[in-house]
């Protein structure tokens, strides 16, 4: 073949190529301009949920909207490394590492409340500020419920975590911004200022007497991986094995796929298949309080009594394998 019908036949494939890619943006934009024009969306029943603020730990997207909008202190629990999937604006930022004993094994345990309340205050938190937590429900380790049982422990009582995380939140704030929020009515926190402060917290002479006691009022709840349950050590404690008695419930297993709560109905059925009663009190622990900590909130908010052994499997593998045994 000649150079020149070389070159014709060369440019008749660019300008037939040309033409399909120009077609291709055409359809391409037809179709963005088709899906701006779709209606968002509705909310899910869980992003606009009611929760009752006066006993529960947990509120939706929507509720913590309204509460931003009156002033709220929103705290970004997340670690580093999920802090940006997806941002979230005006937030403050604080690790569950910050709150709690630096030294091994007691690396789960709380520092003094008022060592706590002066790194609170140092982020704008006073007793009676108005705190919600963002975390990451399907990826995090729960830190979100650590940090809200901690500001409970020390006496912040109006502190919640949202439910679904940072993507339901972001998600709601979205649509919000085309227009499909509902007007601020005002949403108000009713809570009762001369309840008696709870014990959130039980260490291990406790929950060893508790576990000896003829009338067993406690049960306990290991909310680890299973291989932990079954005797691993992936996270660094000095023996493996679970607390003798202990039911293996995930902490997981509360949420749905999307990373939002499962129903009260759900969980108490779980909790029912466990041989765990509506009225008995619930310990969680994991392997340093974190995990647990979470789990405690949720039960909390579905009105069973729970507490979180904060020391976990960090401090009870370190001590004497005869007075706190672990079984496989």
């Amino acid at each position: 073949m000649s150079a020149f019908r070389k070159g014709w036949h060369k440019e008749i494939y660019m300008r037939v190529s040309f033409f399909r890619f120009g077609k291709q943006i055409q359809v391409f934009s037809l179709f963005l301009l088709f899906v701006a024009h779709l209606p968002i969306a509705a909310f899910s029943e869980s992003a606009t949920k009611e929760w009752d603020l006066k006993e529960s730990w947990v509120l939706s997207p929507k509720q913590a909207y309204l509460l931003k909008q009156k002033g709220a202190v929103l705290l970004d629990a997340r670690d580093l490394s999920l802090r940006y999937l997806p941002k979230v604006a005006d937030t403050k930022t604080i690790s569950w590492e910050e709150l709690s004993v630096k030294s091994s094994p007691n690396n789960g345990k709380l520092l003094s409340d008022q060592e706590i309340l002066g790194k609170l205050s140092k982020v704008g938190i006073g007793s009676d500020t108005t705190v919600i937590v963002i975390g990451d429900p399907l990826n995090g380790w729960g830190e979100e419920g650590r940090i809200v049982w901690t500001l409970r422990t020390v006496g912040i009582k109006k502190s919640f975590w949202i439910d679904g995380g940072a993507k339901a939140y972001t998600r709601y704030l979205s649509q919000v911004g085309n227009g499909n929020s509902e007007t601020n009515k005002g949403l108000e926190i009713k809570q009762d200022k001369n309840a008696k402060k709870k014990e959130l917290d039980i260490d291990h002479s406790q929950l060893k007497s508790a576990l000896n006691a003829p009338n067993k009022k406690i049960f306990v709840l290991d909310v680890r991986e299973e291989r932990e349950f079954k005797g691993e050590t992936p996270y660094g404690e000095s023996r493996g094995g679970h607390i003798p008695g202990a039911k293996w419930l995930y902490f997981k297993s509360f949420l749905n796929q999307e990373g939002y709560l499962k129903s009260k109905e759900e969980i108490l059925s779980v909790l029912t298949k466990e041989s765990i009663p509506k009225n008995g009190i619930v310990v969680s622990y994991c392997t340093g309080g974190i995990r647990s900590a979470w789990t405690t909130s949720v039960l909390i908010s579905y009105g069973i009594e729970a507490k979180n052994y904060s020391g976990s499997m960090w401090e009870w593998s370190s001590l004497d394998s005869k007075e706190y045994p672990l079984v496989k």
